[in-house]
């Protein structure tokens, strides 16, 4: 038997299953002569002596059966270590809902119908500030590096506009010392805001 530090072991013996309204719908007691079913307060499941690990499903939920029943992982967690929480109008509920893999029981709790939701609605408007933070940093970069080369193009004495002052007769009049500093400047103001 593979053990982690501060990890603890629990039998499986009676799990419930919820409706979508956080009601218990059915009891199960899934105890048999042939499993012995175990899990960790670190999320890891067994039956009898081997640890199993299951593929999580799209939304990253890690479900087992145990006899002939269905449960999800964090349900399993929270209902052997916390059975005292058992009671309509709550179910399990993941803390971190970004890392739905991670099933300890340090990121897992009851919680009713209402407080899940609200929960859900506050994650999607951090994950919606993060993703404006991230466009506008990477929005600003692009203005950053387009001012400094619209910058370079204008003053650069050797490049196209060199040959059409040359041509104009304004090498020498400070036409474009005047001018190069106005373009610095335009480049300044743009990177300062």
């Amino acid at each position: 038997m593979e053990e982690t530090t501060n990890e603890i072991w629990k039998e499986v013996t009676i799990l419930y299953s919820f409706d979508s309204r956080c009601n218990i719908v059915a009891r199960y007691d899934v105890r048999n002569e042939r499993f012995k079913y175990y899990v960790s307060s670190l999320g890891r499941f067994k039956r009898n002596d081997r640890i199993l690990h299951a593929k999580p499903d799209k939304v990253g939920t890690i479900t087992y059966t145990l006899n002939k029943h269905r449960f999800k992982l964090h349900q399993i967690v929270l209902q052997t270590f916390h059975p005292e929480g058992i009671k309509n109008g709550y179910s399990p509920d993941h803390i971190n809902r970004f890392n739905r893999l991670d099933n300890s029981l340090s990121n897992l709790r009851w919680a009713d119908k209402q407080t899940q939701l609200q929960q859900e609605q506050t994650d999607f408007a951090i994950e919606k500030i993060e993703q404006n933070k991230a466009q506008a940093k990477k929005d600003y970069l692009k203005e950053q590096s387009g001012a400094y080369v619209d910058w370079q193009k204008q003053s650069n004495k050797y490049g196209a506009n060199a040959e059409q002052q040359a041509q104009m007769g304004m090498s020498n009049t400070g036409f474009s010392e005047s001018s190069q500093v106005s373009m610095y400047n335009t480049y300044q103001n743009r990177v300062m805001t």
